[in-house]
């Protein structure tokens, strides 16, 4: 017997990256470790991108 994931009602995994330029810094947020890209949020810094990740439920992973 084979057990099929229900993809429908799981939840999706979100993970964050944080990227810094010179003058600016984003939160690229994708699906899983090797998923799509879901959005990239500008921020002011790794402070702000670490509370905006726990207010929407997303897991930090490169900072």
């Amino acid at each position: 017997m084979m057990l099929h994931r229900n993809t429908a009602t799981e939840p999706v995994m979100r993970i964050a990256y944080f990227t810094k330029t010179k003058t600016r810094c984003f939160l690229t947020i994708k699906e899983g470790p090797g998923g799509a890209t879901v959005d990239t949020v500008e921020i002011a810094g790794k402070r702000e991108a670490r509370a905006y990740c726990a207010t929407h439920g997303i897991q930090a992973w490169s900072f």
